[in-house]
């Protein structure tokens, strides 16, 4: 008389939770060292701000505007120039026969403008170099949290593209274990069709969480390339929404 050796069969509910939870069991044993990893190869985070920094047109722009305010501080403060009048012609008299001569006059003049309205002029053109300058932080300042957030963004993806084949990979032995079951008769044949079906979701995942980081790093070269920070950072802003 043989005896078979009986096996330990996992019910069907706890191994489809085992099974929907490897994602995020490989988020949690996926290596920290590629956290540590540069977004871009051979670039670090700050470089490829500085990059954006330096090429971004609206930054330009926002500089070119500060000059020209602080041009206008140097005219607000000038003294108005004196006006020079020459004025030439015949004079002829009204009555009796005296012939006509010529009349020629030269003038001076020079405006002696209110040393308040002078001032408030000043003042307007300083007050607009400052707001020049606060538009220079304000730009410098999104266009620094958009190439960040768009870096982090692009690590954080590359990181669930790493798990999601990470989650593959331990579906992949669970399949080859299920089969080697189904095979011997242990266990029906549909429990192969659901690793099948979870192996093509996972599959499915990981080519998704792949393309991921492409298209975040676009945000970034479209800073560089000179776009509105503000409309990139709207786009941004909806992105992260929708995520």
């Amino acid at each position: 008389m043989s005896h078979r050796t009986p096996s330990c069969r996992l019910p069907q509910r706890l191994r489809a939770t085992m099974l929907s939870g490897l994602l995020p069991l490989a988020l949690a044993i996926c290596p920290v060292s590629a956290r540590a990893q540069d977004p871009v190869p051979g670039f670090s985070i700050d470089q490829v701000t500085e990059r954006v920094l330096s090429g971004n047109r609206d930054l330009q722009a926002a500089s070119l505007a500060r000059d020209a305010a602080r041009s206008g501080i140097v005219a607000a403060q000038a003294l108005p120039n004196p006006k020079l009048d020459l004025t030439g012609g015949r004079a002829a008299p009204r009555f009796g026969a005296a012939s006509s001569t010529t009349v020629q006059a030269f003038g001076a003049s020079q405006l002696i403008e209110s040393s308040a309205l002078r001032g408030s002029r000043i003042d307007v053109a300083r007050a607009l170099e400052r707001g020049a300058g606060h538009t220079i932080a304000q730009v410098r300042n999104d266009l620094v949290a958009l190439t960040r957030l768009g870096a982090f963004e692009a690590l954080l993806r590359q990181e669930e593209a790493d798990a999601a084949a990470e989650a593959l990979r331990l579906l992949d032995q669970v399949r080859e274990r299920v089969r080697v079951r189904v095979d011997s008769g242990e266990a029906p044949r549909y429990e192969l069709i659901k690793a099948d079906a979870e192996i093509i979701t996972a599959r499915q995942r990981r080519d998704a969480a792949r393309s991921e980081p492409p298209r975040r790093w676009r945000i970034a070269r479209a800073l560089a390339a000179g776009s509105g920070a503000r409309r990139s950072g709207a786009a941004a802003g909806a992105r992260c929404a929708d995520s």
